[in-house]
């Protein structure tokens, strides 16, 4: 999985990525200097195998840019995750 984020103003801004079993896979950071009014592209790669359902991205001050190579069917709970392409979803669409 790549993903593709953008920093921006003062302070620490950062990007991890968690597997289903909240393992850390892939994390990113970059701290910008005060008055520093630069915009920063940060990139996290990381390996993405077993179920799709329950990884996790844990963002501090940055802006998702991009994200390819996994299922882009993304929640802010569990509860509420969607994958149009799942049969268990088929109910839902």
């Amino acid at each position: 999985m790549t993903l593709d984020f953008e920093a921006a103003g003062e302070g620490y801004h950062s990007a991890t990525l968690f597997d289903p079993k909240g393992v850390p896979v892939g994390h990113v950071h970059r701290f910008i200097d005060f008055e520093d009014s630069g915009k920063y592209r940060l990139e996290l790669k990381a390996p993405v195998t077993g179920p799709r359902q329950g990884w996790s991205l844990e963002l501090n001050a940055v802006r998702v840019l991009r994200a390819e190579g996994f299922n882009p069917c993304w929640s802010a709970s569990i509860e509420n995750w969607f994958d149009p392409e799942s049969p268990e979803s088929a109910g839902q669409r």
